[in-house]
């Protein structure tokens, strides 16, 4: 699988497996969720990036009293 094709599940975020079963309609498989996903239903790295991920520059500090 390329990079560009990794996908997370919407579910637990854990990343997902392509389907190797070729019958199955839903091409990528969750093992955690136990649940296969259409691509339109996964979560794109850059996005999955966006919404789970953050940097120590990004933890705001404040003194309290």
């Amino acid at each position: 699988m390329k990079t560009n094709d990794i996908r997370y599940c919407p579910k637990c975020s854990n990343e997902l497996k392509v389907e190797k079963e070729k019958e199955i309609d839903y091409p990528y498989v969750c093992f955690e969720c136990d649940e296969n996903f259409y691509e339109f239903e996964t979560i794109k790295p850059a996005k999955f990036e966006q919404d789970y991920c953050y940097s120590i520059r990004d933890v705001k500090i404040t003194k309290t009293k």
